[in-house]
């Protein structure tokens, strides 16, 4: 099976080269929006770079039919494989690219470690996450979501709550770290992050307090993928009613480029760079594109 876009480090420090693709590869559809953010995290510390387009989910691209007639869920992110099929929901995508590209793990190299993440991450998920995210569309993205989907604006309080109380409950939990899965760092470390990042920018705060969590989050934090994975991955646009991709400015930047500063604004030095085409040949980006 070949991936497209699939990054090796190699010296000196910092140059990457990107692999060369069949007619099909992978792309990531990709969103301003916090499991698109899980996954791009994830893709950073695998080193992965794929070719993505981005879904405007602002103005409800995703849920128009262009983009239902690739993922019907209307959910982001989606990942074409190179067979031609999408595959939606971002911890299942995670977990395919894990069987891909083992290394390094994310989810765990042997039965236990893949055990051990998988049960953080469902308590990250079921406790957690899923409260702060209806909780934001109960109430501070509630003029964005009413007319998509069932909202309960009376329920947005006790949701918040839930969550504060279950983050609470996960701290008890929190073993000697300095991470959910003690030494290793892993895929549910990335969700529960990313998820507490959003909360803290729509106004729901966590306890600060937390004995275990408000370490831990200041420690992942200081990831780079953290702040990279702020930056999308785009590089095309899906264009009118057919869904095809519009295929300008496809060449790929370094990850530490592409996924840089949280601002979005690529630097000079950045828009100059040399880029690697999807067929892994060599090109000058267009003068001052992103």
């Amino acid at each position: 099976m070949s991936v497209i876009g699939v990054v090796h480090q190699v010296k000196p420090a910092g140059v990457w080269k990107v692999s060369a693709c069949s007619d099909l590869f992978m792309l990531i559809y990709d969103a301003k929006s916090p499991a698109p953010r899980c996954l791009r995290m994830f893709l950073l510390e695998k080193q992965l770079l794929l070719p993505a387009v981005t879904v405007d989910v602002f103005t409800g691209e995703n849920r128009q039919p262009a983009f239902l007639a690739i993922d019907p869920a209307g959910q982001m992110p989606a990942l074409r494989c190179d067979d031609g099929s999408t595959l939606g929901e971002a911890v299942a995508i995670a977990e395919y690219l894990e069987e891909l590209h083992p290394s390094p793990a994310l989810i765990g190299s042997t039965p236990e470690q893949r055990a051990r993440t998988r049960q953080w991450w469902r308590r990250v998920e079921l406790n957690v996450t899923e409260f702060i995210h209806n909780a934001y569309h109960y109430d501070e993205g509630l003029s964005r979501f009413e007319s998509r989907i069932p909202v309960l604006p009376d329920a947005a309080a006790g949701l918040k709550a839930i969550a504060r109380d279950r983050l609470r409950w996960l701290d008890g939990m929190f073993g000697a770290g300095p991470y959910l899965c003690g030494e290793r760092f892993s895929a549910a470390d990335i969700w529960l992050y990313v998820w507490l990042d959003f909360a803290l920018a729509v106004n729901q705060p966590f306890d600060r307090t937390l004995r275990h969590i408000e370490p831990w989050f200041v420690r992942v934090a200081a990831r780079p993928s953290a702040a990279h994975s702020r930056q999308l991955l785009r590089c095309m646009r899906l264009l009118g009613s057919t869904g095809r991709l519009a295929r300008r400015a496809t060449w790929w930047k370094t990850p530490s480029r592409c996924c840089g500063p949280t601002s979005g604004r690529a630097s000079t030095s950045t828009r100059s760079q040399r880029r690697c085409s999807p067929t892994g040949r060599r090109r000058s980006s267009p003068r001052g594109r992103n």
